[in-house]
């Protein structure tokens, strides 16, 4: 390679380093965000569920292991990522999705441009989409426009079931994908021992009202979940083109210095040379 070609393969690499490591840099950021607010939506989906589960003791004759359906269609929702740069993320969640999808028939929702990209090149019918959240704050925006659409087509008759599939954390800096039945959820009311709790309302319009509760603090944190490990992948991803660009230029400007020493030495032995015929010539 030539001086003026591997300076500018130099720079070339120099920036694309600069670039990973701003990428890897704001990704750790968000995944730090996400995994100090990640124990805080755990309780609070647990505290839901529990709740709920006294609310059904309180129905009569309440139905054992889940509430009841309409007649509508299967539904599975996948949270894919908004972007690019995650690595195998996607690839390792619609693996899941065609698995739970051979169940038996359904439609698909995919929450992520790039994650419905994905899908459209391996030619997965999708039914409808929506961004994914690029910030914490986005999650509880997102988890709410969700809902709202999905309890329309449950109220409408068309929605029987629901699923979702995304990646929760497994480990430090690592992900598995999940499938969680969102509604009707699979839940046993609880057994109560002694008095029933107070309440003031109704018992089915409170168990209505828990029910709401529960399935929003269990997409929130889905979609936190997903959003986590969408932050991780890219972070680890970014970490080994980052590692591999640094390699690259230390090899670069090895090159350049052994370079550098060559015309050195070319210009020392023309030096020499010249200098010797002149000296011979004197004589």
């Amino acid at each position: 390679m030539f001086g003026a070609d591997l300076s500018a393969r130099i720079r070339t690499v120099e920036q694309l380093s600069d670039l990973t490591q701003a990428m890897r840099a704001l990704a750790a950021a968000r995944q730090r965000q996400a995994q100090e607010n990640f124990a805080g939506l755990a309780r609070y989906a647990a505290a839901t569920l529990a709740a709920l589960k006294l609310g059904l003791a309180l129905l009569p004759h309440s139905p054992g292991g889940s509430l009841p359906g309409t007649g509508g269609q299967r539904l599975v929702v996948a949270c894919l990522s908004e972007h690019g740069f995650v690595g195998s993320l996607n690839d390792a969640l619609l693996a899941k999705v065609v698995a739970v999808m051979a169940e038996s028939p359904c439609q698909l929702r995919v929450l992520g441009k790039r994650g419905l990209r994905r899908c459209e090149e391996r030619g997965l019918q999708v039914q409808e989409s929506d961004s994914m959240p690029t910030t914490l704050g986005a999650v509880a925006r997102t988890a709410s426009a969700l809902l709202e659409s999905l309890f329309v087509g449950v109220q409408r008759g068309e929605l029987a079931q629901i699923e979702v599939v995304f990646a929760r954390p497994h480990g430090p800096a690592s992900y598995e994908p999940f499938r969680q039945r969102l509604f009707p959820p699979l839940v046993e009311p609880a057994v109560l021992d002694g008095d029933p709790p107070i309440h003031t309302l109704p018992a089915e319009q409170l168990t209505a009202r828990l029910l709401e509760e529960y399935v929003f603090a269990q997409v929130t944190w889905m979609i936190a979940s997903a959003f986590a490990c969408e932050q991780a992948a890219r972070f680890a991803a970014m970490d080994a083109s980052h590692r591999n660009l640094e390699e690259q230029l230390g090899e670069l400007r090895q090159e350049e210095r052994a370079s550098r020493q060559d015309s050195i030495t070319s210009e020392i032995l023309e030096v020499a040379t010249a200098s010797m015929l002149l000296t011979g010539g004197g004589r």
